[in-house]
């Protein structure tokens, strides 16, 4: 009877060890495929990224065309003002189409930590003015009301120029985005002891005062 019991103990013993080799076998497996699963999804997402990163480098060039006509024609003293303003506008906005061409071959670096702040001295003031500058026809297109106020004329210190111009021209085109036509969009600049001031106010639809805890989360709207 005894080694009936022992039998059985045996057994019974055996039969967990195998359920639990069993167990630990099908969990294995769900990591190997979580893993394939994982290391399929980065290639997509390298591939994607490949593929932006060519795309953006092959915007570079025809914008680089684009440019230097663009400058040899403003170099004609000849010009009407008229055309001199509008080619004027066409430059500026062209630059700044190749900066976000640039910047998203920065993106590339992001991904693999390597992008840093290119900080340096400037005068705010009249980096934020050139800034202003590039929404003024869309202003006078929507009868807008379009003011610059600085405090000063002057307000130096180090900044990321590139970085700077996403953050206002976010801004203001939110501004633009959301205020009727005969509304006012202003930006002020001003400082204190510590800081730069960066004020756009105007007079759209404005936002629910719950919402102002989301607005730096993505994709809200």
């Amino acid at each position: 009877m005894a080694l009936f019991f022992y039998f059985l103990l045996l057994f019974s013993i055996g039969a967990y060890l195998m359920r639990i080799n069993q167990r630990a076998l099908k969990l294995q497996n769900k990591l190997e495929i979580a893993k394939i699963e994982k290391e399929k999804e980065t290639e997509i997402a390298e591939s994607k990224l490949n593929f932006f990163t060519n795309i953006s480098h092959e915007f570079r060039t025809p914008l680089t065309l684009i440019i230097s006509p663009i400058k040899e024609l403003l170099q004609n003293e000849k010009l009407p003002s008229d055309v001199f303003e509008k080619l004027t506008l066409v430059d500026r906005n062209t630059n700044r189409l190749l900066n976000l061409v640039n910047q998203l071959l920065d993106f590339r670096k992001a991904e693999h930590g390597s992008l840093k702040l290119d900080a340096s001295y400037g005068n705010f003031v009249k980096f934020s003015s050139e800034v202003f500058l590039y929404f003024r026809e869309t202003a006078y297109s929507k009868n807008i009301n379009y003011i610059f106020n600085p405090t000063f004329q002057e307000i130096r210190f180090p900044f990321d120029r590139d970085k700077m111009e996403i953050v206002l021209c976010n801004l203001l085109s939110n501004s633009f985005k959301y205020t009727n036509s005969g509304g006012d969009i202003q930006m002020d600049i001003d400082k204190n002891e510590e800081f730069c001031i960066i004020k756009i106010k105007d007079t759209g639809i404005g936002m629910d005062e719950e919402d102002l805890e989301k607005i730096f989360d993505k994709f809200f709207k």
